[in-house]
């Protein structure tokens, strides 16, 4: 049997549609690409080696996956151009760009409409262009055959068939050596122009690796600074509670410093009101004092007034024997002794009183004013003592006259 070719057309125009000689195991390959089509790109092609109805053969599905409409506008749909062989032809580049130009130059107008954004069945059923798909299929064969060395065509081996898991490659890679070793490995590979390339790849994992090498430096300067920065943290941390520490002792000893001090203040204040009102006791008993002083001079006085007293008439007759001003003398040299006496005691109070209260400060400003109150109680005690003075004076005259008329 000699190298044969097959062309299958399947999509969803209008439903699920196939197109093609294909027997009951061909149809059921082509379903798969109807019920998952999940790792099917923009544009790719699947190479894959089956065991169809015991004869080996190799597909090479040309696949549209993505913008495709059915032919009312619902999108999520695909087309597919499927060559069956049954020998493994070793040249995937040229059958994938075989089954592109059908794609893009048959295909698009007579099966499909270009949308721009996107693509569009022309047609509900492959049936409906039968005779422009069989030449479309014969001139796929002829081709192959007239173009085609016999190093080409290899047969299916066993461990060609033997099935793994699909692999992927860049059309540029996908030479006849590349895509021998992946199909014996795996038993189907998916081709496409859009995949990254080996130097990509190999492109990709050089930056990859520089990246990586770079975020190592990078991140060892992070965790460098986060170290300085936890090291500093910490020390500006212990400073703080340093310093905390250190201001609540100050701020404590300054508080013990400023309760003694405010105890000794009330101790002051509690000497000089004691002071104050032990002069105020003192001060009320010579008031009294001076009050009965007063009433008995009042009374005296009333006697005094009572009494007409005459002009004096100087004596015709000399007394060599009588001094009327020593006695005088006496009396005044007793009044001025009992005023210095007097001024001297209430200047000391005052003086007493205003050392004793001058060191307490600004808090004993009461006992203050109650000293200036007792000293102008003072005051006036000796303006009334001075009028009692003036009044014995005169009381003094007044039996020095009538012992001289009589």
């Amino acid at each position: 049997m000699g190298f044969t070719v097959k062309l299958f057309v399947h999509g969803v125009p209008a439903g699920k549609k196939q197109w093609g000689k294909f027997c009951k195991e061909d149809q059921l390959y082509l379903d798969q690409f109807y019920q998952d089509n999940k790792d099917i790109q923009e544009e790719c092609m699947k190479v894959e080696c089956r065991n169809i109805a015991g004869s080996p053969s190799v597909f090479y599905t040309f696949i549209i996956g993505k913008n495709i409409n059915a032919c009312d506008g619902r999108q999520g749909s695909y087309f597919a151009l499927t060559l069956k062989m049954n020998s493994y032809y070793r040249d995937i580049q040229n059958i994938y760009a075989i089954l592109k130009a059908a794609y893009h130059k048959y295909c698009m107008g007579l099966l499909l409409a270009d949308c721009q954004n996107f693509v569009q069945f022309a047609i509900p059923d492959f049936q409906n262009k039968n005779e422009e798909l069989l030449a479309l299929e014969k001139s796929i064969s002829d081709y192959i055959s007239n173009f085609s060395h016999d190093s080409d065509i290899k047969p299916l081996d066993k461990q060609m068939l033997a099935g793994g898991e699909t692999k992927s490659i860049c059309l540029s890679d996908c030479d006849a050596e590349s895509a021998l070793q992946l199909i014996r490995a795996n038993g189907s590979i998916l081709v496409s122009e859009f995949y990254a390339s080996f130097r990509e790849k190999k492109r990709e994992q050089l930056h990859a690796e520089e990246l990586k090498s770079v975020q190592t430096r990078c991140d060892a300067e992070i965790n460098k600074i986060e170290y300085s920065t936890q090291q500093t943290l910490n020390d500006l941390k212990r400073q703080f509670e340093s310093e905390k520490s250190n201001s609540a002792k100050r701020e404590k000893e300054q508080l013990n410093a400023l309760n003694q001090r405010l105890a000794e203040a009330e101790e002051k204040l509690g000497k000089a009101l004691k002071t104050c009102n032990d002069y105020k006791s003192e001060i009320e008993n010579y008031k009294q004092k001076f009050h009965k002083a007063s009433e008995l001079l009042h009374t005296t006085g009333s006697d005094a007034v009572s009494t007409p007293i005459s002009p004096p008439t100087p004596p015709t007759t000399d007394y060599p024997d009588w001094q009327p001003n020593q006695p005088k003398r006496k009396s005044k040299t007793w009044r001025k002794a009992i005023h210095l006496l007097l001024s001297i005691f209430i200047v000391g109070v005052l003086c007493i009183l205003y050392f004793t209260v001058h060191g307490v400060g600004t808090d004993v400003d009461k006992i203050r004013e109650d000293i200036q109150g007792i000293a102008t109680q003072v005051e006036n005690q000796q303006s009334e003592i001075g009028k009692l003075n003036t009044l014995l004076k005169l009381q003094k005259k007044q039996r020095n006259a009538k012992k001289f008329w009589k």
